[in-house]
Parts: structure tokens; sequence; C-alpha cells
């Protein structure tokens, strides 16, 4: 899985998005996960409200169900469901290569931030705290509207199905100032 930082990027959110946030503080887990690896967990897409353009529109269970954990210095700050993504992966690999965009087999392609519509769902700091207007409070009565330097993020993820769960993965990344002598 890949966890980005758009909330360190806050500029670009609007109007393009996480962009350059991909690049700051990215994390791969020890390991990725197939699709393979999760054809049982496939569940509808939830209903899009407009009609996609024609090589978007697709039929069939093409979301996943997969649960994440979002941890901040050891403090469980949302809980969602990639089952929620409006835009699935079929459709999310299908806009990137409109455009003969080069993707090959064994590419990896990240997904937009997986959010719910609820607070504790959201997956960004940015959502959280209505870029930057509200504070989250943490235990020990510490507060964050940002990132700051030593603070350590995780992103745990897992499909249960049946009361059992599969393919548990972590990414950890610990944000460290740049040293000036760089």
């Amino acid at each position: 899985m890949i966890s980005q930082h758009r909330d360190i990027q806050r500029w670009e959110t609007l109007p393009l998005g996480s962009f350059l946030g991909k690049n700051f503080a990215s994390s791969i887990s020890p390991l990725v996960v197939t699709l393979e690896a999760l054809e049982d967990f496939r569940v509808e897409s939830p209903k899009q409200e407009s009609v996609p353009l024609p090589y978007l529109v697709v039929d069939g269970k093409r979301n996943f169900d997969i649960n994440f954990d979002f941890i901040l210095n050891k403090n469980t700050i949302s809980r969602t469901n990639f089952k929620l993504m409006y835009w699935n992966i079929a459709q999310q690999v299908a806009h990137h290569t409109v455009n003969c965009c080069n993707l090959k087999i064994g590419d990896l392609l990240a997904s937009c931030i997986v959010s719910g519509s609820k607070s504790n769902t959201y997956g960004s700091l940015l959502e959280f705290t209505w870029a930057g207007k509200n504070p989250i409070n943490l235990v020990g009565g510490e507060t964050r509207t940002y990132l700051l330097d030593g603070d350590e993020l995780t992103l745990s993820g897992f499909c249960e199905k049946e009361g059992k769960r599969f393919v548990k993965k972590r990414a950890k990344e610990l944000v460290l100032a740049r040293s000036l002598g760089q």
C-alpha cells in the first residue's frame, strides 16, 4: 500500500489535487498486494451520480473491500474502506492510459486518497482539519492541523471475510526535518 501526504503540498490541492504530495514522504509496505490476492474481496462500486464518459463505464464488482486504519503518533484518527472509492481501480487505469500513457505489467499505480463522507473516515489531515482551520486532538493534549517534524504516520490495511482477516499490511513514515546542509 502507498501512503501519500497531500497535506504537505496544501497549495496544490485546488485545483490540481494531490500531485506533488505523492513524492514527499511516500512509502510502500514491504509486500505489495496483487489483484489476484484480492479477488475474494470484490464488491460493487458506489453509485456514480453523473454518467461517466464511455471509456469509464464498468459493470460488475470492480471495487475491493479493504479496511484502512490511519494512525498518527499511536492515535487512530481514521478508519475507512477502499470500497467507498468513487472511481474504482479499473476506471483509474482506463483514465490513466486514455492519453496513451505507457503503463506496463509490473508498474505501480496508486489510487486517490481513500476517504469516506464522515470525519472519522477522512483520508488526509487536510480533510480532517478543514484545511488547517480545525485542529484534531491527540492523546496527551497535543493537537495537529498538519504533520510536524518527528510525527509518525502508520497506514494499516486488511481484508476481512467471515470473521477472518487477510492481507494485513502496514506502512510507517517518520517525518524528519531537512538538514540545512543538504
